[in-house]
């Protein structure tokens, strides 16, 4: 079974793992699902998506929390690190700057 930030791969008659998977992420929001592993598993596609959708930072959970706010909460110091990384900040000036 595969582990993810936000999630479990479902295997047959999961339903703890179901009902993780729908009470861990809050949301129906695919790409900021996507963020929120990324941050922790794959930082360089976790940029990537930042340069071409910049506002994947402000989007929210049902809980209101941003991406950075769940990695806070569910203790991911390794997404919250690069989240607060002078590569995304700077990433988000530059694109706050050209609109």
């Amino acid at each position: 079974m595969e582990c993810r930030v936000h999630s479990v791969a479902l295997g047959p008659a999961s339903l703890h793992s179901l009902f993780d998977f729908l009470t861990m992420a809050f949301t129906n929001d695919k790409e900021l699902l996507e963020l929120i592993d990324a941050s922790v598993e794959d930082q360089s596609k976790a940029l990537e998506m930042l340069k071409a959708k910049p506002d994947l930072l402000a989007r929210r959970n049902r809980l209101n929390e941003t991406a950075l706010h769940f990695l806070v909460v569910e203790d991911y110091p390794q997404g919250v690190e690069f989240l607060c990384s002078e590569r995304v900040l700077a990433n988000r000036w530059r694109s706050a700057l050209n609109n």
